[in-house]
């Protein structure tokens, strides 16, 4: 016998609205930490060589492996020194100039450096302080031949220019911005199948009935939900135990 009205099981929407939102909030917080990582990598790979190329003294006579990008010659110009809270700093006037530096590219063109108009980015390293006094940007990689010939100077740093990182990190940015925005749709859509899933469900007719898919179904026969052949009576709200 049965006493209860049969419902068949039906997908909520609130129950899709809630799997769709956390997996939309999954992707957006995987592409959202991807992008911040390679942010940090393309801002901070030029910041970090700035502090690992090799000092060479000067003159500078040599075939260097560049990558595509913009760079910046540094000089040594001075010293920190200091015991405890007491700091003391010596330092001179750069003496490189762009016209003492010549670099030829892989397929013999020549490069120009260029000067700082306003100012001077410094570097420090082991106590040692480097003033920028030039750059010059590379188009392509590969070997060229790099001379650096100035009397006066001791040694430089060749490495990236702080800033040429910023160009690489934009996509990532852009990348960032959009799974942020992913981040809060999905969260809204979590939202949103939250309160619908604690409607009620509306009773629709068994998918065996004339009737189904309605939100009310009238009484009559239909075929037994539970006895395979057989047709049992609905009263309009539930399940008798008459069957045919």
């Amino acid at each position: 016998m049965v006493t209860e009205p049969f419902t068949p099981s039906r997908p909520r929407r609130g129950r899709r609205l809630v799997v769709a939102g956390v997996v939309v909030a999954v992707v957006a917080l995987v592409v959202g930490v991807t992008s911040g990582v390679l942010v940090a990598m393309a801002v901070g790979t030029p910041v970090s060589k700035a502090f690992t190329n090799p000092t060479r003294p000067t003159p500078v006579d040599e075939q260097l492996s560049l990558e595509a990008g913009r760079y910046t010659v540094f000089e040594l110009v001075g010293r920190r020194s200091g015991q405890g809270p007491v700091t003391t700093t010596t330092s001179t006037s750069p003496t490189v100039t762009p016209e003492a530096i010549a670099l030829t590219g892989p397929d013999g063109v020549t490069i120009t450096a260029r000067g700082y108009t306003s100012g001077s980015e410094t570097l420090t390293r082991d106590r040692d302080i480097y003033a920028a006094v030039a750059r010059f940007v590379v188009t392509e990689p590969g070997r060229y031949h790099v001379r650096i010939d100035s009397p006066a100077a001791t040694h430089v740093v060749i490495a990236p220019s702080f800033g040429s990182g910023f160009g690489a990190a934009v996509k990532w940015v852009l990348a960032g911005l959009a799974s942020f925005v992913a981040l809060v749709a999905g969260v809204v859509l979590v939202v949103v199948g939250a309160v619908r899933g604690r409607r009620p469900p509306v009773q629709v007719a068994p998918a065996s009935g004339p009737y189904s898919g309605q939100a009310f179904t009238p009484a009559g026969w239909y075929r037994a939900p539970d006895v395979a052949g057989r047709e049992r009576y609905w009263n309009g709200h539930s399940w008798t135990e008459h069957l045919r």
